[in-house]
């Protein structure tokens, strides 16, 4: 009995359901995901999708508050301080608490709600493998956008392997979900073997040093990862 109402809370067939209309059919064997900073691409497929209203929002949100609002936040506690404004310093640090909670429980809200969107695109797809890059990297010394994104999203093994679940549950056998290694993914270009050019503000877009299309880095990597022999990792 305990382990029926465990199942229950893991696989919520409604939330799996509200977002399959937002996903096009065309089946799909293998999916290839590459995991970004919080955003409209904190994941890509090797196909065109596009997240959903409720995930950008969540993640729009989070970024608005660790982007702006915190670090005002601090840069006014910092004044206050040096100002000697004991009261003024204890309410800017209950506000910053108040809303450091409230970005943790944004990213609760992500990490519920993402892997019910993946597992959506695994059933529309008829997905029989899904592909990652390694997540075993440690983000110390990384700068700029990767160690962001590193640091920002939720624990990615755990939404995959819930996410592959929920699929399989759903579709009848059992997907697989694989690791690639992550080298080159995002500098190697799909199309043409070329090198992308990622310099200062192209992390998105990115022009190929071979041909010179410009190219979507993280639909690429993606493209990149669902190419790539990959590693069974165990289910959940």
């Amino acid at each position: 009995m305990r382990k029926r109402r465990k199942i229950a809370r893991f696989h919520s067939s409604t939330l799996l359901h509200t977002y399959l209309p937002q996903i096009a059919g065309r089946k799909q064997a293998i999916l290839g995901i590459d995991i970004n900073r919080l955003g409209k691409h904190m994941v890509a497929f090797n196909i065109p999708l596009s997240l959903p209203p409720d995930l950008l929002h969540l993640a729009k949100n989070y970024t608005h508050l660790s982007d702006k609002v915190l670090p005002e936040l601090h840069r006014g506690l910092l004044s206050k301080r040096k100002a000697g404004d004991a009261h003024g310093c204890c309410k800017l640090l209950g506000e910053l608490n108040r809303l450091y909670t409230r970005r943790s429980r944004l990213l609760r809200e992500l990490t519920r709600l993402l892997p019910h969107f993946l597992a959506a695109v695994m059933m529309k797809k008829q997905c029989k493998k899904l592909k990652v890059e390694q997540l075993t990297v440690d983000p110390t010394g990384t700068k700029g956008a990767l160690a962001k994104a590193i640091y920002t999203m939720p624990d990615s093994l755990f939404i995959y392997k819930k996410a592959v679940r929920l699929a399989s549950q759903e579709l009848g056998y059992d997907v697989q979900l694989e690791s690639v290694l992550p080298y080159h993914t995002s500098t190697l270009h799909y199309g043409c073997g070329g090198t992308l050019v990622r310099g200062r503000n192209q992390y998105d877009v990115a022009p190929c040093k071979k041909c010179g299309q410009k190219v979507n880095t993280h639909s690429n990597a993606a493209q990149n990862i669902a190419s790539l022999p990959g590693t069974l990792l165990p289910p959940l």
